[in-house]
């Protein structure tokens, strides 16, 4: 009798571990994560102002005749497709993430050529309000890697800091939070802001 229930015991064991090595597994890229999962919902939805600013973009360009408007949508379009391909399961090691960046850099360098084809009170609402998205964007990833100890890249960072929070804690839960909710309001609703500006505002100065 001893020796079933040893042999039960056993077997309770390996079954017990084989469980905790499949979650192990299935949790395997949970470093990786930017933001838990389900946090990052609200930026999803908050991409579709870039599908609003292309299609905005398109209208005037095809009412208008204005050709520079032509690139505003394709590029527009591309980071939109980018912005949700990456918001919509936000790794630190994924493609979408490398290509929304990319995506990004093209829109601000080919919305910055536009401005400059404006008069100059849009160009300077343009770079203001750029530097303004830019600072807001720039202290809110810095509060981020700081507190969450992680590298742009993703990997750990251990250095003691003050600012640290505690994996799976309120503290660490705000953390998250805060993140998509500066991100949503300065990066997504402004950025948008200031290319509705300069396509719907343009248009009437080329007008007059």
């Amino acid at each position: 009798m001893s020796t079933g229930c040893e042999t039960y015991q056993e077997k309770a064991k390996l079954l017990g571990e084989a469980t905790f090595i499949s979650k192990v597994e299935e949790d395997d890229d949970e470093g990786d994560k930017i933001v838990p999962d389900g946090y990052q919902l609200p930026l999803v939805l908050s991409s579709q102002l870039l599908l609003v600013t292309a299609l905005v973009a398109l209208v005037y360009a095809v009412e208008y005749d204005w050709l520079l408007l032509y690139g505003v949508f394709a590029t527009v379009l591309i980071l939109y497709v980018t912005s949700v391909w990456h918001w919509s399961r936000p790794r630190f090691s994924s493609l979408a993430r490398k290509c929304d960046y990319i995506a990004v850099f093209s829109t601000l360098v080919y919305g910055s050529y536009l401005a400059t084809t404006l008069p100059e009170e849009y160009v300077l609402v343009w770079f203001v309000g750029l530097a303004a998205v830019a600072v807001c964007f720039g202290i809110n990833e810095y509060l981020y890697y700081l507190q969450v100890q992680k590298s742009v890249t993703g990997e750990n960072n251990n250095d003691d800091n003050s600012w640290a929070t505690t994996p799976i804690s309120p503290e660490r839960d705000f953390v998250y939070k805060r993140t998509v909710f500066v991100h949503l309001l300065c990066v997504h609703v402004l950025a948008n802001s200031l290319a509705l500006a300069l396509i719907i505002g343009g248009e009437e100065t080329r007008d007059g």
